[in-house]
């Protein structure tokens, strides 16, 4: 039996203020702090846990718990999270979109193929297309 990242919940965020939001479209944020279930506090969220080169270090060792919040340019129903290990897709979990907003908690695990000291690239994908993406290193 495979294990994969475990896919924990999905947190119905009510339609954000697309202004407020514009400079992260395209972004993933990766953060240990969880999110908030109000579209009104998502900026500053967004903006305390926001990295402007797009790589993240999480400390903490196996399993690294995520929380990941991207922001699209346009409405779409699903998505794919996708871990990618040196440009090679490592692991894959379907989301759910919601108002152009993808909140999602994920945990890597060594079982899961994740190893400390490294950096893997995160890329949100409808199809081909990468519609977000950012980079973590997973420290211990």
């Amino acid at each position: 039996m495979r294990v994969l990242l475990v896919l924990l919940a999905l947190v119905a965020v009510a339609r954000a203020d697309d202004k407020a939001l514009a400079k992260y479209k395209g972004q993933l944020v990766v953060a240990k702090d969880a999110p908030p279930t109000t579209a009104g506090e998502l900026p500053k969220y967004l903006e305390e846990n926001w990295s402007k080169d797009g790589h993240y270090d999480l400390i903490g060792g196996s399993p690294w718990d995520m929380n990941i919040v991207a922001v699209l340019a346009k409405d779409a129903d699903k998505a794919t999270l996708v871990f990618t290990d040196a440009g090679k897709p490592l692991q894959e979990v379907e989301v759910a979109v919601k108002s152009k907003l993808v909140v999602t908690h994920v945990k890597a695990t060594k079982a899961a193929g994740f190893e400390p000291h490294k950096i893997y690239g995160i890329e949100l994908r409808r199809g081909d297309a990468v519609l977000a993406k950012a980079d973590v290193m997973l420290r211990e």
